[in-house]
């Protein structure tokens, strides 16, 4: 009978490095810790790259969306609050994401893991789909930044 996979308990710090690939002992620390109910942490790439680091770490629709949100903030309230308001606003949301960030990663991880682990493949291609599956993903946030800048480029010229 096939096993089938719904918890975190079955995972292995192995299972977890092949997914996270980049900076895993820094990952498996933080998970094995939220294994046992801690759920804050403190990520600096989180605090310094927002919702890039989400989609670096292949959360693509958790990080497009406070992609989209902060520029949508930085454009309205730009315009319309003083700095000081416009600074403590932005550090508000960026630590909330930064204190966070690594649990939505962990729980990301888990139901991807859950997800490879059920579908009854071999262990030797489950380690393989897990690392494919996982990893980072470059290309994207860098394409974010070089349209944002353009973008911006375009308003600042055009305004």
């Amino acid at each position: 009978m096939e096993k089938s996979y719904k918890t975190k308990s079955s995972f292995t710090n192995e299972e977890y490095s092949l997914f996270v690939v980049e900076n895993s002992k820094f990952y498996n620390e933080k998970f094995e810790l939220f294994d046992n109910g801690k759920k804050l942490s403190w990520n600096w790439a989180t605090f310094f790259l927002g919702g890039l680091w989400f989609i670096y770490r292949k959360l693509y629709a958790v990080g497009i969306s406070l992609v989209l949100i902060g520029t949508l903030i930085d454009n309205l309230m730009s315009k319309h609050l003083s700095s000081p308001i416009y600074f403590f606003i932005w550090l508000a949301i960026d630590i909330l994401i930064t204190v966070f960030g690594n649990y939505i990663y962990y729980q990301h991880t888990n139901k991807k893991i859950v997800e490879v682990k059920n579908m009854g493949l071999s262990e030797e291609e489950t380690k393989l789909k897990l690392s494919k599956v996982g990893g980072t993903s470059p290309i994207l946030p860098i394409a974010l930044i070089v349209i944002i800048f353009m973008i911006d480029i375009i308003t600042f010229l055009y305004h």
